[in-house]
């Protein structure tokens, strides 16, 4: 099928974009995150990424700010969360932003330790 003057990466891009800002609305929880804000959405060529740029506040009410970033080398469902090139999770336990490690198992783990409290390097994340 022919779709005319359109390249077929800016669809992607956008259906990307389409995607990302519907899992923001469906994830959306105002009683737990009532402080989400999207300042920044953009695409990294190199990387073949989409990335968008979030502000949230930790339990003990500081700002940070991560990156979430959706891969088009990945399956929807892989995206994850960055910060100056190192992942992120949520932890379950304490609710803080934390830098993650991959378990034995192949998943991103909690490392228990806040972005904002501790330096990745110095954790001897790569």
């Amino acid at each position: 099928m022919i779709i005319q003057n359109c390249k077929i990466r800016q669809i992607i891009v956008l259906a990307m974009i389409l995607i990302m800002m519907t899992i923001l609305l469906a994830s959306r929880d105002t009683e737990v995150y009532p402080e989400i804000v999207l300042d920044n959405m953009w695409v990294n060529e190199e990387l073949k990424e989409l990335v968008a740029l979030f502000s949230r506040t930790q339990p003990d009410g500081t700002l940070i700010e991560f990156e979430y970033v959706m891969s088009d080398s990945r399956n929807l469902g892989d995206e994850f969360l960055r910060k100056n090139g190192f992942t992120i999770v949520l932890d379950e336990d304490s609710q803080y932003y934390c830098w993650a490690y991959q378990d034995s198992l192949g998943q991103l783990s909690s490392t228990g330790k806040p972005i904002h409290l501790y330096d990745p390097e110095m954790l001897g994340l790569d």
